[in-house]
């Protein structure tokens, strides 16, 4: 990886960052990048996408194009993953973002409370 490469990955990732402070949902899962030459896509991935979060992601694109242009060309799409589907696998990409999850013995997703977490009794 070259020096400049590393510096817009680097910029990329702190973008990205930068943008889901307050702008993560109960709904998002997660949130994949993958970087090609020139461009950088990002899928955030939600239980239900509808036109409310269609526009939000691209109030975010918006956001991280502020960041990196003219550096680097932007994509950002709100796809559908619903929580009975695991997080997909593809080794051209990486997660930025991943919601805690678990399977429970029955089979259902649960959101668990961290350790320590002051809420988790009562």
């Amino acid at each position: 990886m070259t020096p400049e490469t590393l510096n817009l990955r680097i910029r990329t990732l702190l973008s990205i960052g930068r943008t889901l402070l307050g702008s993560v949902t109960l709904d998002l899962r997660g949130v994949v990048m993958r970087m090609e030459e020139g461009k950088v896509f990002f899928r955030f991935c939600y239980e239900e996408v509808d036109e409310v979060i269609e526009e939000f992601v691209d109030d975010l694109e918006t956001e991280i194009l502020a960041d990196l242009f003219p550096d680097l060309q932007v994509e950002c799409t709100a796809v559908t993953l619903p929580i009975n589907q695991e997080l997909p696998y593809d080794p051209s990409e990486e997660w930025v973002y991943i919601r805690r999850e678990v399977l429970s013995d029955a089979g259902i997703w649960i959101f668990p409370p961290l350790l320590g977490d002051a809420t988790a009794n009562g």
